[in-house]
């Protein structure tokens, strides 16, 4: 798998950019997290069952965002711990070592946050505004997109989990 398909989180963070139109609000947070979850499932065709949850549980922790002081330390560190959680619920069911999925989650989103607000911040400062909010977005998106691509790496698929459970009247009688 190449890094090359990742980049649809960046561009699903750079779109619900646009389709918030602002980075303030519990309600554009939201929004911005429901589109990250659509474009993580296009990656993650295993959890497609269970891709509505995904997405639900996606726009819920991203809407803790808009509750922080923009550059606020916290924010970033809660909405990880918060998606990590919820999405591990799901991921742990397909893949192998998915507790690092959360840790992941909340290294990506400090690591990732940091980057694009010093990146929006340089821009502005430079003159920039208007792309420094997009700019600093799509950073974020792809240091965060890059962090989760190498856990999910470590993270190998459970053979096991998309098999059907056998149902007890599908089981072969013992022929004693």
């Amino acid at each position: 798998m190449g890094v090359i398909p990742h980049s649809r989180g960046t561009i699903g963070g750079v779109l619900s950019a646009i389709m918030g139109g602002t980075l303030c609000g519990t309600a554009n947070w939201a929004v911005f997290g429901l589109a990250l979850g659509v474009s993580q499932l296009l990656m993650l065709p295993e959890l497609r069952r269970e891709g509505l949850l995904w997405i639900l549980f996606s726009g819920m922790a991203w809407a803790v965002m808009g509750g922080f002081p923009a550059g606020s330390f916290m924010a970033p560190a809660a909405t990880g711990l918060l998606l990590g959680v919820l999405q591990g619920y799901i991921i742990h069911k397909h893949r192998i070592r998915a507790y690092l999925w959360i840790p992941a989650n909340i290294i990506a989103w400090i690591v990732g946050g940091a980057v694009g607000f010093a990146v929006a911040v340089q821009m502005t400062n430079a003159g920039l505004v208007g792309f420094d909010t997009i700019a600093g977005l799509a950073s974020a998106s792809l240091i965060g997109a890059l962090i989760l691509w190498v856990a999910l790496a470590n993270m190998p698929a459970n053979e096991d989990a998309d098999a059907a459970p056998m149902k007890k009247h599908d089981a072969q009688p013992d022929i004693a």
